[in-house]
């Protein structure tokens, strides 16, 4: 569902890549060294690609734990052993890099992710940018990767993966960017530049109508980067921003410049299902990108969930009015993102998966309804938001838009609320069986459950403490975890005192607060290693990437 690699593309190099191998001798010993070089990182990438697809194995098509008489996980290790020596050899030819290497380097960041390896996905996806942009993938055009048209399309379509990608993992670990400001207009994806693409009889078309192009695979992904490129221009300051008025100007210009010019395939409403049939990709991409727009929206509103209750009543009456209205269309936005996570699993045949987003999005949902749900008014009386939305509809005629926060608040209810954080339980606990970043993610929520049900009031202060420091000692956990499993090969089965509360310190969104290095989770008895670099929020793309995700 990524679109790291274009098949095509790749079979090409494969095949260029054999044919070097049977050749008897180069030109030149410049020339001979160089393709020393490329076939070296070629053969990482294909490593990289094979340990990322066992991820996902057993599988109910593969239902199988070996392959040819030999563990997954063994193949998985030895696969991650070749690839890293292999690296360490190309590296010492050639420091600069060339683009097969920023690919490989992408599929091993998906990997960590994969296994709840935050921080070294987020050191992987850095490394890779620094090396695009040392061979000038960045560059106006980029002009730097050579003649080829088709080598220079694959060039944008990984700095777009990579845009996406650091732009979401920045957000959510409270980050500054690796790749700093925006993507230049010629540096975008051309969907239509591929040879398939250049003789049109060859582009797929509706039966029924024959003018009617089908949405290209790679749509998806370039929306997720666009997604990340209009919150980037507007810039929201997160852990400092709780402007009410900005917040809903950011979101007015995301519904008419974002929203509203969405492909029809790809629509929050209504979405054109007519490819799905032949495209049975397209249906989970879809959902991957709803799930990417209602998490933004959520982080968009999130820093006012948080407000002192005292300053709220300085207030003027029409900012207590928008105030309740955000509130309750931020609770629409994440029944929404948790009722997307359902049909992407769902459509992934409801199986144990390690995929992240679904994981990462279950959690943090669940977590900002948790947030509004402790509070016994919530939902407030919905008057002064029913006021507020016949001022929205009168103004309609004159800026038609997208409003996807007002249109889900009919769903909010403190029964709807409830059934939906349970159901985020449920599947955190399905998928805690192949993933160690749902284990964690599950002891968290029920901790937080457990302690708002039996206390029924929370102060705000309290629960924003309680949920941010799980969140922090969630990812943290998860650190130690891959440590762990990797010093001991096997998976740590269970959390103890995740639920203590440590002295924490002012952050941004991801965490709200950040734990204080002295007072973290020490119940592992699993002899991990003492100085472990767990300076990580709760940021379980994510995109966004987004994050980034294959459903293989």
């Amino acid at each position: 569902m990524d679109q790291l690699v274009h098949v095509p593309w790749l079979m090409g190099k494969y095949q260029d890549w054999c044919n070097t191998l049977s050749a008897d001798e180069c030109a030149t010993d410049d020339i001979a060294r160089q393709l020393r070089v490329m076939d070296v990182d070629f053969v990482v990438l294909l490593l990289r690609i094979v340990s990322y697809a066992l991820q996902f194995l057993p599988s109910p098509i593969y239902p199988l734990d070996k392959i040819r008489g030999v563990l997954l996980a063994d193949v998985r290790n030895e696969c991650d052993d070749i690839a890293d020596t292999l690296e360490a050899i190309s590296w010492a030819l050639d420091g600069r890099g060339s683009l097969i290497r920023v690919h490989q380097l992408a599929f091993a960041a998906l990997k960590s992710q994969t296994e709840g390896n935050i921080n070294a996905c987020w050191e992987t996806v850095s490394r890779a940018i620094r090396i695009a942009q040392s061979i000038g993938i960045h560059s106006d055009g980029v002009t730097a990767i050579g003649a080829d048209e088709t080598d220079k399309e694959m060039a944008r379509r990984v700095f777009c993966n990579l845009y996406a990608w650091d732009s979401r993992l920045s957000r959510q670990l409270d980050r500054m960017h690796a790749l700093p400001g925006r993507l230049h207009p010629k540096n975008w994806p051309q969907l239509h530049a591929l040879p398939e693409y250049r003789d049109r009889e060859q582009t797929p078309r509706m039966p029924l109508d024959p003018g009617l192009e089908a949405p290209d695979p790679f749509t998806e992904r370039l929306l997720q980067a666009r997604l990340a490129d209009f919150w980037r221009s507007v810039n929201p300051m997160q852990g400092n921003e709780d402007d009410i008025m900005a917040a809903e100007e950011r979101y007015d210009k995301f519904s008419r410049d974002f929203l509203s010019q969405l492909p029809p395939a790809f629509a929050l409403a209504d979405a054109d299902e007519s490819w799905d049939r032949l495209f049975p990709k397209l249906p989970l991409q879809r959902q991957m990108l709803h799930i990417a727009i209602y998490d933004s929206l959520c982080w968009n509103f999130r820093p006012l969930l948080f407000r002192d209750a005292s300053s709220s009543l300085s207030l003027p009456p029409y900012k207590v009015l928008l105030l309740r209205s955000q509130k309750r269309g931020v609770a629409g936005a994440a029944l929404r993102s948790l009722e997307g996570v359902a049909r992407l699993h769902a459509l992934m045949g409801g199986c144990h998966t390690r995929l992240p987003s679904i994981v990462i999005s279950t959690f943090e949902a669940a977590v900002l309804l948790l947030r509004l749900w402790a509070d016994p008014s919530f939902p407030e009386d919905d008057s002064c938001s029913n006021m507020y939305q016949q001022q929205q509809q009168q103004q309609q005629h004159i800026t038609p838009r997208v409003d996807p926060i007002r249109a889900n608040v009919h769903m909010v209810t403190r029964p709807a609320c409830m059934e939906a954080m349970e159901g985020a339980v449920k599947r955190l606990k399905m998928l805690a069986e192949v993933s160690s970043m749902a284990d964690i993610g599950a002891s968290t929520l029920v901790e937080l459950l457990k302690r708002t049900t039996s206390e029924h009031v929370v102060g705000n202060n309290q629960l924003e403490t309680d949920a941010s420091t799980s969140k922090n000692n969630l990812t943290r956990t998860m650190d130690r975890m891959h440590v762990a499993t990797q010093d001991h090969g096997q998976e740590v089965e269970s959390v103890e005192s995740l639920h203590n509360t440590p002295r924490t310190t002012t952050s941004s969104l991801t965490g709200e607060t950040v734990v204080d290095e002295a007072a973290m989770v020490t119940s592992w008895n699993t002899g991990s290693r003492e100085s472990i670099d767990v300076n990580l929020s709760m940021g379980l793309h994510l995109g966004g990437g987004y994050g980034d995700l294959v459903c293989i």
